[in-house]
């Protein structure tokens, strides 16, 4: 039954039928890749899964391994909830992922993890503020003023 409805959900992407939003997926996070991206367990599929509106460092940039272990801190191996926003031309997914009942991309903002990408589009005003505290308080990729985020190449 999950593998199925897993099907309605990328046939519909893949379509870009614009369509009520579908209902959530139901998985489970089996790796993190870093501050912005999991590896989640649909049924018997893993899909790859970048958090929508937020950007965080990747690889050998400065707070990397931090942001990477903070979403590990909030996802790994946990259930998560994701809400699809789009599939990407290389399969993988843009999505608010819910872990532990938490939005994980704003848990990211929140702890200055990542920071927003609007390149998704538009961020609510809930992230919006999430980031200013965060950029006040110079908290994780903040406390030098000045963000690397993996937005480069994105």
């Amino acid at each position: 039954m999950v593998t199925t409805r897993i099907a309605i959900v990328f046939s519909v992407l893949a379509c870009g039928a614009a369509a009520a939003a579908p209902e959530p997926l139901q998985g489970r996070v089996v790796a993190v890749t870093d501050g912005h991206t999991l590896t989640v367990l649909l049924g018997a599929r893993r899909a790859q899964v970048h958090l929508a509106y937020v950007k965080a460092p990747v690889s050998a940039q400065r707070h990397a391994i931090r942001s990477r272990q903070s979403l590990i801190a909030a996802c790994g191996g946990e259930p998560v909830e994701l809400q699809v926003h789009r599939k990407q031309p290389d399969g993988s997914l843009v999505a608010s992922a819910s872990c532990n009942g938490k939005d994980a991309g704003a848990e990211q903002v929140q702890r200055g993890m990542a920071a927003l990408d609007l390149a998704y589009g538009a961020a609510d005003a809930r992230l919006l503020a999430l980031e200013r505290e965060a950029r006040a308080a110079r908290r994780g990729l903040w406390a030098d003023g000045r963000a690397a985020t993996g937005n480069e190449g994105r």
